[in-house]
């Protein structure tokens, strides 16, 4: 070997950086030994943590009052007192007799409205969902068949089936105007669905407060929530506007049943008018007309409702009475409605008070944000009466179907089903007193065979009760 050559050997074996390399080695081991370390540390810190959030109690997210859920993923976590505020809001109870079942939406119900045949419901959600509800699933246990629409670009706030029910009005909250949507099946399918049709012309400066479609089918009512009411045509023309000025603001406006009348209450009326929509044989409308005026209150109307035969309405006033008036009169020669039952009721908020009648009007629903009261009015007992469906969630609306076989209650992000055996009991009071009047023969036994048809269908609701238990 040459000279260089054995220079580069030795200092290949040079001891000092052999030590160096041991040292850089050590550095190394201790780093990843910490690395290690610290990256345990933080994983059983984490697993920790997800240990105490599994074992505090769930909150029931999906019978909850929505709550800013735009933001879904918060940096600051709520304490404990929070989330069982939470949870205890907008849950509903279940632990009444009468109920049959739960009809279930993802965000809370705004509105709904029978079709006038009685074979579904329509609602609508504060996350603009149209839902067309089966009423012969009402009693159905698990998952219902339902076909479900959106509202794009704008907010429904009110709700009404057309009479052939393959229509639906649904009122806007940011335009004030009226879409209407169609119930139609997909081609080459029997699918159902809900479809855009057409959105009316903006007529409205003022907040929308109802649209309805008359079940005549010949005219669309729209007000605002100040003191316009006007009747449109099926396109949106404008045939003529109610004279509503006074009163002050508009609380409700409705259309009968029979699409014969408009009727209104306003915040400081006393009376209720009642308006006549006059359209000829031949559809040709012909103007409104006053038909008559409901009176006896001492404090204004809070709410009012029709029965579905239309020969009836019921008033609650904020006085905390209720009468229940005969408008089957001959309103063209000047004949003034009947008072036919009359009471006052207790327990419920009277500012707040808003009501329904039967059918057949021989049950008056009233209710406030809190509790629901069934009402017999041929002898103002109250039936039953319901509160607390739901923790720190108002009723938005309570409503009976075509035959009353059901009372329906929108409260939270659900529709409580009611089974309504009191329409029988209310009935068997009326037939009962309508028996006692009665000094024909034949009309004695044609009531006495529908007071047994009565008493046997409300038999045949209390053995399913007993069973239930």
């Amino acid at each position: 070997m040459s000279s260089r050559q054995f220079e580069q050997a030795d200092s290949a074996h040079d001891p000092s950086q052999s030590v160096a390399l041991m040292q850089l080695g050590l550095v190394c081991v201790a780093i990843g030994v910490l690395t290690w370390a610290s990256n345990l540390y933080f994983q059983n810190k984490s697993k920790k943590a997800k240990k105490e959030e599994s074992d505090e109690e769930p909150v029931d997210l999906q019978m909850t009052e929505p709550q800013n859920t735009t933001v879904r993923n918060r940096k600051n976590k709520k304490s404990n007192a929070a989330k069982a505020a939470t949870k205890q809001a907008g849950q509903l109870k279940f632990d009444h007799e009468d109920v049959v079942g739960l009809l279930k939406q993802s965000g809370q119900v705004l509105d709904f409205s029978f079709s006038t045949n009685g074979k579904y419901l329509v609602s609508i959600g504060e996350d603009r969902s149209v839902i067309m509800w089966s009423t012969k699933e009402f009693d159905m246990k698990g998952t219902r068949n339902t076909v479900k629409g959106r509202v794009d670009l704008d907010n429904p706030i009110t709700v009404d089936f057309a009479p052939d029910s393959r229509s639906i009005a649904i009122g806007l909250e940011l335009t004030s105007s009226v879409k209407i949507m169609k119930v139609a099946k997909k081609d080459d399918s029997s699918e159902v669905t809900l479809q855009d049709a057409v959105e009316l012309p903006k007529i409205l400066e003022n907040d929308l407060l109802k649209a309805s479609i008359s079940p005549s089918q010949t005219y669309i009512m729209i007000c605002d929530d100040v003191e316009n009411i006007y009747v449109l045509d099926l396109k949106g023309n404008v045939l003529g506007k109610v004279d509503s000025k006074t009163g002050g603001a508009i609380r409700q406006c409705e259309v009968s049943p029979c699409g014969r009348f408009v009727a209104y209450c306003g915040k400081d009326k006393v009376e209720l008018p009642v308006f006549e929509i006059d359209f000829s044989s031949t559809n040709v409308f012909r103007g409104i007309k006053k038909a008559m005026i409901l009176k006896g209150h001492s404090r204004p109307i809070a709410s009012f409702a029709f029965s579905l035969d239309a020969a009836s309405m019921a008033t609650v006033g904020t006085d905390n009475c209720w009468r229940v008036h005969s408008i089957d009169v001959r309103y063209k020669d000047q004949e003034e409605p009947k008072c036919i039952a009359s009471g006052t009721f207790q327990g419920l908020d009277g500012d707040a008070a808003k009501c329904f009648l039967s059918f057949n009007g021989k049950l008056l629903g009233i209710y406030d944000e809190n509790s629901l009261q069934l009402t017999c009015v041929t002898t103002g007992e109250v039936l039953v009466s319901y509160s607390g469906l739901a923790s720190h969630t108002p009723i938005v609306k309570c409503l009976t179907d075509n035959l009353s076989k059901h009372v329906v209650v929108a409260v939270g992000k659900g529709m409580v089903v009611l089974r309504n055996k009191y329409q029988h009991k209310a009935t068997i009071e009326w037939l009962k007193q309508e028996l006692q009047k009665s000094g024909s023969p034949q009309m004695k036994v044609r009531l006495q065979q529908q007071l047994d048809e009565e008493q046997q269908k409300l038999e045949a609701l209390e053995p399913k009760e007993e069973e239930e238990e």
